[in-house]
């Protein structure tokens, strides 16, 4: 098991199993002709330019949406009081579950 320890990150193994997952979610289908791909590169390449550009140019990064930024919040301050031993273990496991997930949409 990895230790995701208040990683707030994507909670991927590696980085590749990242990009894959973000290359399955803008394909159509689930085994796309070679032409597709191509496309799908070609579409990487021109948000990537897109990216690189913006952040030469001293642009803010994107804002995360609302949702996710008060669940992350939540939880952070949890853990604080996780640590500071103001909450036994199973407060901060029922308020995770409360607070935090309710939150997040399950897909």
């Amino acid at each position: 098991m990895y230790n995701h320890y208040r990683n707030i990150n994507p909670r991927t193994i590696n980085y590749i199993e990242g990009r894959h997952n973000k290359w399955k979610k803008r394909s159509t289908r689930p085994h796309p002709d070679i032409y597709a791909f191509i496309d799908l590169f070609k579409n990487e390449q021109l948000l990537a330019q897109d990216q690189r550009q913006r952040h030469e140019a001293g642009a803010a990064p994107p804002k995360r949406k609302k949702t996710i930024r008060i669940a992350e919040e939540s939880l952070y301050r949890l853990w604080d009081k996780l640590e500071k031993t103001q909450i036994d273990t199973k407060t901060f496991l029922k308020g995770a579950g409360l607070r935090y997930f309710q939150y997040l949409k399950i897909e």
